[in-house]
């Protein structure tokens, strides 16, 4: 488990300063290193910059970019990681436009701690 601190690194974007802090002490407490973006063009230069095992992401960051585009860029560039979508939009429609990603998971808002640490275990495996 000491080795898994020290080398998985998760991308939390998220535009809600508050927000993004509880996130990122979630997933911290999942065993990630964890560096954070409030916009998708910050993502966008922290995944240049880091290697990225784990993006937990808001869908909507406001404007620019969206969850959907830094994903997508993930993905282009390293097809195995997973992607946690986090939305308070309805789940339903945002379901259809995820299934041509390879482990993605879409949690809606507001998200507890367990659904959190319970879709990381899911999106390990």
């Amino acid at each position: 488990m000491y080795v898994r601190w020290l080398l998985m690194k998760a991308l939390v974007v998220e535009d809600d300063s508050n927000t993004r802090y509880a996130l990122s002490r979630i997933v911290g407490s999942a065993g990630y290193t964890v560096v954070s973006a409030a916009t998708g063009l910050d993502a966008l230069s922290l995944a240049n910059h880091h290697p990225i095992d784990l993006l937990v992401t808001d869908w909507d960051l406001g404007s620019g970019l969206t969850g959907l585009d830094v994903a997508s860029y993930l993905k282009a560039h390293c097809a195995t990681v997973p992607v946690i979508f986090i939305t308070g939009k309805s789940t339903d429609c945002l379901t259809a436009l995820t299934k041509t990603f390879s482990d993605s998971y879409i949690l809606a808002k507001p998200v507890s701690a367990f659904d959190l640490r319970f879709t990381i275990r899911q999106a390990e495996q």
